[in-house]
């Protein structure tokens, strides 16, 4: 394609390689209007023999959002169906649907598309043969990594006899409990354990 855009409201970094799609252009500009109007490109959970649409997730192309997938939370879900099903007109309008730490269930996009049949169309996005390594970890994508920092410094916290907030404890402990396989959190060994928490 040779000339790429920065990042602007205008550009969207997953949907620049128009040759991938049937109908070029036209299929990346309807991308990138659904990226803007709801927050994300919508994907689904296709199931093993990737034909079924099971659970929705929003793969989001903004520069201060996620790279991961996420599913709307159940009150973003309930928002968007009474808009879209209500014809009256007492519902807000609740797009975009953006990511916020309470969207769990994320999944890595290289993951979702390769080993879990988590996508829209094959040839939404093209995918490496095998999976990079990030070069970052966050919590913007991965909120459990908040939630082990969390309990990494209340076990420190209490290991040298101060007090800890038992409620942010347990939500923090429920955090690390949503998770998948591509987190960087997910060991095939058990949940992590912390000593004294």
């Amino acid at each position: 394609m040779g000339f790429i855009p920065g990042s602007n409201g205008f550009y969207a970094w997953t949907l620049y390689a128009v040759d991938q799609y049937p109908n070029g252009s036209a299929d990346s500009v309807g991308y990138w209007a659904e990226a803007r109007i709801f927050g994300g490109v919508i994907v689904f959970d296709r199931g093993e023999d990737g034909t079924e649409s099971r659970h929705l997730y929003f793969h989001g192309c903004r520069s201060d959002g996620p790279r991961t997938i996420y599913p709307p939370t159940d009150q973003q879900f309930e928002q968007m169906i009474q808009f879209l099903l209500d014809e009256s007109e007492s519902h807000d309008n609740p797009f975009p649907i953006l990511a916020t730490p309470q969207n769990r269930w994320r999944w890595d996009p290289w993951d979702a598309m390769a080993r879990y049949n988590i996508y829209r169309d094959r040839f939404e996005r093209k995918i490496s043969p095998s999976k990079g390594k990030p070069c970052v970890l966050n919590s913007i994508d991965w909120p459990e990594i908040k939630d082990d920092l969390y309990l990494i410094n209340a076990m420190h916290e209490r290991l040298e006899g101060k007090s800890v907030d038992e409620e942010e404890i347990a939500a923090a402990k429920e955090g690390i409990t949503k998770i998948t396989p591509s987190s960087p959190l997910w060991s095939d060994q058990g949940q992590r354990t912390y000593q004294g928490i």
